[in-house]
């Protein structure tokens, strides 16, 4: 648990429920939080966001649909974190499962936010000015990316907040309770103090297939171009290889690419098909056929033989 400046005790609350609104493919494989981005679970990132922040321990809300999302993470101990979980069976909404999630931490201030996004906002000068104003909640914006760059004039919510404790008491016992549509104005309406916060960095959600490909082809970008932030990664061209990762005599690499560890799925818990996953990767990029600049960002599964089509699964 996070200590901040003032003494405040933080803690995190993720909302990792996902519903199939449609036939997408993702969700027929996998729940959308252990999509793999660059080789590592979704979820991940907004997990190690706050563990760079200070803030260790975290509720992971969920449903049945997300069940999975447990068995990958467990208790949190592979990420340096401490992991509780709350299963939203009704369900209670966003709002909602902050509520019923505090309830069970005595935490001062609680940071929400989304098992499906890649957040790249300073957490810690959130928390500061959060503080600092003496707001019930933030509500923290973002500028829209677009081809890779951030609109000046276009702002967009992430999806993140903090609240103050007393948020939750505003939070009905039952029901369902949204925070955009509901939990928001209704503070308003009480006249307690809701802040905007507009960071200069983005926040990348995965909805749909298109914004998926964009989330691989933003964080190679990042990797590549910084590629000290994989000590086990070699550098070949515009792309990253991983010292287990084995390649076929002539593989012709076309970057950006980071080729993973072999194994890496299984030391997280998942059992995953490798035909079934691969199928999906398939299915998505099949969707954006006419959009040839996602080519070259799809993910290689861990423990390809890359460059031979007999050899796919190792």
């Amino acid at each position: 648990m996070l200590l901040t400046n003032k003494k405040k005790k933080v803690e995190s609350i993720i909302l990792a429920g996902v519903y199939r609104w449609d036939a997408a493919s993702f969700e027929s494989v996998i729940p959308r939080p252990l999509l793999p981005v660059v080789n590592t679970p979704l979820i991940c990132y907004p997990l190690n966001w706050l563990r760079y922040a200070g803030i260790t321990n975290a509720t992971i809300c969920a449903n049945s649909e997300s069940r999975l999302v447990r068995i990958c993470l467990c208790d949190g101990s592979a990420l340096g974190m401490k992991l509780d979980y709350y299963e939203d069976l009704i369900p209670r909404g966003p709002a909602g499962c902050v509520r019923d999630a505090g309830d069970h931490s005595d935490a001062e201030l609680f940071v929400v936010s989304n098992g499906t996004s890649i957040p790249q906002i300073d957490l810690k000068r959130l928390l500061d000015t959060h503080i600092s104003s003496g707001a019930a909640a933030t509500v923290v914006l973002t500028r829209d990316l677009e081809n890779g760059n951030m609109v000046e004039d276009r702002l967009i919510p992430t999806d993140i907040y903090v609240f103050g404790r007393h948020v939750l008491n505003y939070i009905p016992e039952t029901g369902y309770q949204d925070i955009k549509e509901v939990l928001i104005p209704h503070l308003y309406d009480r006249g307690e103090l809701v802040a905007a916060y507009v960071s200069k960095d983005p926040c990348l959600h995965v909805r749909d297939a298109g914004s998926y490909l964009v989330a691989n082809k933003w964080i190679l970008q990042q990797i590549t171009h910084q590629p000290s932030s994989l000590s086990e990664y070699r550098q070949a061209d515009q792309s990253c290889v991983h010292c287990s990762a084995r390649l076929a005599r002539g593989t012709n690499l076309i970057g950006p690419v980071v080729n993973g560890e072999i194994g890496i799925q299984r030391r997280l818990g998942c059992e995953l098909s490798q035909q079934t996953h691969a199928q999906a990767m398939e299915r998505a990029y099949s969707r954006r056929t006419a959009d040839a600049q996602f080519t070259n960002s799809l993910p290689h599964l861990p423990g390809s033989l890359v460059g031979k089509r007999d050899r796919q699964n190792v």
